[in-house]
Parts: structure tokens; sequence; C-alpha cells
């Protein structure tokens, strides 16, 4: 495994992507713009080639510092959105984190952090990666005048592939989780400027619903894209059946309806322009 990447952060968890759970509100709220420092080791073996490949594989290990601020919003559905950095002077951006709580009270709970890392951070493409990270742990929270999140993982897994479109990445590889916290760190502590937005864009949580016969498919297809400011974000829909009856929701509100759709039918894309916000793109198919 390529070691910059790994250091620049290869860190969660395969999707994931974004989230905390089927809980109460109260879980993060006053959680928004919290700095998380994230520490881990990995152990396990890559293959020259890329996915299926045929070559022998070298055992492995590595270990991360990256740096991430929650993002909390009103169509998150009270999930933690980490966006990610690396450990450099200049804020670069490393990926995307969620996690998703699974069971336990407002302030002490166990779930799963879903991480996806970036080799290189393109402002025109904020959403390719490379490795995905899953990881289950405890998530405490000290509330207080400043609320203090700590994270203990109980293991977990890292798969690494190139990225699409291709990357500088040509591998593949497989690793187990030895490690993986994060904690609270002070803006003071950040090893860039503390002024740096959190975060340097905005995000969108994507949900696809259906009936169970009449599906489809939304591409980015979520469950959260991360989008730079001042680039716009553009979703393609498709189904998979006939008479599909298709409803398209932003923020909760209905902005477009297609009704008796086919495969062979176009959808037009839809494009959510960049206005700095976070938003919610929704498609219920039916």
């Amino acid at each position: 495994m390529k070691k910059a990447t790994m250091c620049i952060g290869v860190f969660i968890v395969l999707f994931l992507a974004v989230g905390v759970y089927t809980v109460q509100a109260e879980v993060t709220s006053g959680l928004n713009g919290t700095w998380l420092k994230f520490t881990g080791s990995f152990k396990g073996m890559e293959f020259a080639g890329g996915p299926g490949s045929e070559n022998a594989g070298r055992n492995d290990s590595d270990s991360i510092t990256l740096y991430g601020c929650v993002v909390d919003g009103p169509f998150f559905d009270n999930q933690f959105f980490v966006q990610l950095y690396e450990r450099v002077r200049t804020a670069t951006r490393a990926g995307a984190a969620v996690f998703q709580k699974s069971a336990g009270t407002a302030n002490g709970f166990a779930g799963w952090f879903s991480m996806k890392l970036m080799d290189d951070y393109n402002p025109a493409a904020p959403d390719i990666y490379t490795t995905t990270i899953l990881a289950p742990g405890e998530m405490t929270i000290n509330r207080g005048s400043t609320d203090k999140i700590k994270f203990k993982g109980f293991g977990g897994q890292v798969e690494k592939e190139p990225a699409v479109p291709a990357g500088v990445y040509t591998g593949y590889a497989l690793y187990g989780v030895k490690r993986l916290n994060a904690k609270t760190v002070t803006a003071r502590s950040l090893p860039f400027n503390e002024a740096t937005a959190c975060p340097a864009g905005y995000v969108i949580q994507v949900k696809n619903t259906d009936d169970g016969d009449h599906t489809g498919t939304i591409t980015p297809p979520g469950p959260w894209v991360d989008v730079t400011t001042g680039f716009s974000q553009q979703f393609t829909i498709t189904v998979n059946a006939s008479g599909t009856y298709v409803k398209v929701y932003k923020d909760n509100v209905l902005i477009a309806n297609y009704d008796d759709v086919s495969p062979a039918d176009t959808i037009p894309p839809i494009t959510i322009d960049s206005d700095g916000n976070n938003h919610s793109f929704w498609v219920d198919f039916d």
C-alpha cells in the first residue's frame, strides 16, 4: 500500500459514508463545527494489478492521523458527517466520514464509523475515493460549555482499490483495523489555520426509497456527497422496471414528478447549485 495515501488518511468505513442512525435528534445537537483528531493503525496485504489480481500479495501495515470537522444540519437525520483533512499545514481535504449509531443513550452509544479517503484532492470532483474503512466502536459525548466527543474502535476492515476515473493508485489491498480512535481537539491544536472553514464546502444527503418492486438508482449514490463551494452537483436517475413513478425532493420539498417511467426512458439530470448550504436529495421510486 502506498504510504503517502495511508498517511494522507486511510480511514473510513465503506459504505457507509456518512451518517449516524435511527436515533434521537439530541444526539448530534450542538456538535456542528467540532474538530476531531483521528488516529489508527492497519495491518493486511496488498496486491499489484488492482481487484482480481493474480499476483502474489505482500504483507503491509500502516498508520494514519487525520483531522475532521463535524457537520450537522436540518436534513441529516441525526447523523454525524465528518469532513476529513490531511495532517499538513494547507488543510488539504482527505475524504469524508460518517458515524452510524446502532444502540445506546444520547451520550454513550455503539455504532459504526464509515470513512472514504482519496489519493489526491480535486476540487471539481471531491467525491472520488480509493479507500474505504468500516469500523464498529463506542462513542461517548461529554456535554458542557464545550462538547467533547470520544470514539474507541472495536476493530474493522479497510479496502483500497483504484479510483474511478483512474487515479494514481493501481493496486488492491485489504487490511484489518488494529486501532481506530477519535477525540475532540481545539482549533488551536490543528496543524493548519484554526480559522479554516468547517467544512470548506457543503454536503448533500442522498436518500433512495422504493416500494420493493419498482426500484432505481441515483448517481452519485451517496448516502452523502461532499461538494466544494463554487461547484454544483448533478444527479442522474434511472429506473429498473417499467411502470415506475418517480418523485424527486430537495430538502424534503417535491421538485419533480415523473409518471410511468421505463428503463429506456431518460429522466433529465437534476443539478443542485452551489450556494454554500447543506441540502438533502431524495428520490422515491413507486
